[in-house]
């Protein structure tokens, strides 16, 4: 999303955005994923979006939120574009126990690690509600919840396209603190129930001496960044 930013219910800001000159519009959509349920509320005057998370269910539940606004921005997992910049500025820790209902996680698929991004481990009958910001007005928007099952803990190195922590820092006007390029990154991996393809690119490896290092970076930047199509599976 544009401008996004994100503010949990202990209401952390990083920076304040433009209010829109719009007609304050509400309304709520309902869409489930199994026994895990995620409805929405718009403010057209703020060009927020506040996300409800609800687990129906006697277990915990882990999932992720993906969504988009066609025409606006793509389809992409919360968290997954500008997690450096959330990292450092300490709007969201790494996940090291399902008892962490809002954590950033990597997002695998059939055990290949892709990416980080958000994760939301419900507690049994439980919600969770976050704000994001940087939504057009009457936003068509298109949203689903991934069921995510936990791998384990693991230790990584995560390499990033430059470029996303400057479109952040360009879209709110302001310079901020964000991850170095290579960031290292000891959290929960969790494979996704869906096939969601890494459309921006990462490159998230086991922390081992051999693989941090300068010559995987130019490898990756050099000739993984610019392939045509996403780094689907890593």
């Amino acid at each position: 999303m544009r401008n996004i930013f994100l503010v949990t219910s202990k209401k952390v800001k990083l920076h304040k955005l433009l209010i829109q000159k719009h007609k304050f519009v509400k309304y709520r959509i309902q869409s489930t994923s199994g026994s895990v349920s995620l409805s929405w509320s718009v403010n057209n005057q703020e060009g927020s979006i506040i996300w409800n998370i609800t687990n129906n269910t006697n277990q915990i539940q882990s999932v992720a939120l993906y969504r988009g606004v066609p025409g606006y921005s793509p389809l992409y997992i919360f968290g997954e574009s500008f997690n450096m910049v959330y990292l450092a500025n300490n709007l969201v820790s790494p996940c090291s126990s399902l008892d962490q209902e809002f954590c950033l996680g990597i997002m695998a698929y059939n055990n290949f690690m892709r990416f980080p991004a958000f994760v939301f481990n419900l507690q049994p009958m439980s919600s969770y509600q976050i704000t994001e910001y940087g939504f057009p007005p009457n936003p068509n928007i298109i949203a689903e919840l991934i069921k995510l099952n936990p791998i384990g803990l693991v230790n990584t190195v995560v390499y990033y396209d430059p470029i996303l922590p400057q479109m952040y820092m360009s879209e709110i006007g302001q310079q901020v603190p964000y991850e170095p390029n290579p960031f290292t990154l000891q959290t929960i991996a969790y494979n996704m129930e869906k096939n969601i393809l890494n459309i921006f690119g990462y490159l998230v490896l086991n922390n081992i001496s051999l693989m941090n290092n300068m010559v995987i970076k130019t490898i990756y930047e050099y000739f993984l960044l610019p392939l045509p199509l996403p780094i689907s599976i890593i």
